[in-house]
């Protein structure tokens, strides 16, 4: 199967200076690279469009894929949670996939070597993987318990 064919719907994106008050959980790539925590932020400092992120999503960065990036966003935080527009996101549908084992999937070799090369941009700092092709990417994908036992090997 693809990438494509694990994930569930987007929860869509939105401005979050349009709710000035509220504070969101951010999934920034400073945050990853800092803490490798989300940040709290409010509303009014987050000055860009951000993607809505559902509890369990995996997210490949692909800004500069290079530098390689995947987050697991299993938090169970009552915040609303957002993710920069330089993250792929994939929701994981729970009936289909281990969000674990996607998380390891995309670190594998059967993944990232393949996200690196599907990019687009001028130097290597500007470079993005496409998104679209990267959900074409084809895995290797054992049943839900046979992923369940991966998961908690690795």
């Amino acid at each position: 199967m693809t990438i494509g064919q694990l994930v569930g719907r987007g929860a869509g994106n939105l401005t979050p200076s349009a709710y000035p008050h509220e504070v969101f959980e951010y999934h920034s790539i400073p945050a990853y690279r800092e803490t490798g925590k989300p940040t709290e932020e409010i509303g009014t400092n987050i000055r860009s469009q951000k993607q809505v992120v559902e509890h369990v999503t995996v997210l490949f960065g692909k800004l500069n894929p290079r530098v390689e990036k995947v987050w697991l966003v299993d938090s169970r935080s009552p915040l609303r949670k957002i993710a920069s527009t330089e993250w792929i996101s994939v929701p994981v549908r729970p009936n289909l996939a281990n969000p674990y084992f996607v998380y390891y999937l995309f670190w594998s070799d059967q993944v990232m070597p393949l996200a690196k090369g599907l990019v687009a941009g001028s130097t290597p700092s500007r470079q993005r993987v496409d998104p679209k092709s990267f959900f074409e990417i084809p895995v290797v994908f054992p049943s839900l318990p046979e992923q369940k036992k991966i998961a908690a090997a690795l």
